[in-house]
């Protein structure tokens, strides 16, 4: 867990240049700190859970992951990950900046990596390569 960790700041850090140069892109949804809690959540969450329940488990040692359904996350530089396909949900990577709740914007300091799931595809993401 500490390797991810120290991957995920380290991949903060080097996406500085990039988020002046990458459009941020209001978002809510469900957002995880890594690829492998985001996949638990979409398996779980296809096959009918509750995302209430799925989130109280997932979280029940440390705050993995959150439902940003009342606020919205700020994010840039995404990168969609896995195959290229016609239909959802679609998976990405992005760095997080700010929140915003209601007309109030927090900035994220230093900007974090965070995974989430969209249904739709965003335009003009990044592919892992």
């Amino acid at each position: 867990m500490k390797i991810e960790t120290a991957a995920l700041v380290a991949m903060s850090v080097l996406a500085t240049d990039a988020l002046a140069e990458s459009p941020a892109q209001p978002l809510r949804g469900l957002f995880c700190a890594s690829e492998a809690h985001l996949d638990a959540a979409l398996i779980r969450y296809q096959a009918g859970e509750n995302m209430a329940v799925i989130l109280a488990q997932l979280n029940e040692f440390e705050q993995v992951c959150t439902l940003a359904d009342r606020i919205s996350y700020i994010v840039t530089a995404p990168i969609a990950l896995g195959r290229a396909g016609s239909s959802g949900p679609f998976k990405y990577r992005a760095i997080l900046v700010a929140v915003q709740v209601g007309a109030n914007l927090r900035q994220i300091e230093p900007p974090v990596a965070v995974f989430f799931f969209r249904e739709m595809p965003i335009e003009n993401a990044a592919m892992e390569t």
